[in-house]
């Protein structure tokens, strides 16, 4: 399997949600990435809380696990997360993705060659490139105004 080089991968992931075949993933898939960064989010809702569990269950893959300050009215609980583990992320390329977003055979071949032809690629769906599969390089990213409520600006 050959290995992605300078790629951080950053989720959200609510605590009141396990995710057992996209932990499997991430570890699969460790040596891909030089950083997975999961934000946690409570998204208010208080039990039950898995944080403590997948926290255990992921010891071994080295991952940033960091805890997203609750909402003040009016922000957006993506853009406030994804901000946050952009804040210790220094990869050249991000990878955005989401715990139900399941790659198909042939992904990471797709990919390979798309980070030498393009600067940002993903998922489609609906005119927009969908949160649950971004990867852009930091560069570009660093252009935009990082807002993560809606579409990259």
């Amino acid at each position: 399997m050959k290995t992605i080089p300078n790629v951080d991968l950053i989720e959200v992931w609510p605590t009141h949600l396990d995710y057992p075949l996209h932990r499997q993933f991430l570890h699969e898939n460790r040596q891909r990435f030089k950083k997975i960064i999961i934000v946690f989010s409570d998204m208010n809702v208080r039990d039950p809380n898995y944080k403590i569990y997948v926290q255990q269950a992921m010891k071994e893959d080295r991952i940033s696990f960091l805890d997203c300050q609750p909402l003040v009215s009016g922000e957006d609980w993506r853009n406030k997360a994804i901000n946050l583990g952009l804040s210790i992320s220094d990869s050249e390329w991000v990878y955005f993705t989401e715990q139900d977003f399941i790659p198909q055979e042939g992904f990471w071949r797709e990919v390979e060659d798309l980070m030498v032809r393009c600067e940002v690629f993903g998922r489609l769906q609906g005119g927009r490139i969908h949160p649950c599969c971004i990867f852009i390089k930091r560069y570009l990213l660093n252009k935009t105004s990082k807002n993560f409520s809606g579409l990259l600006e």
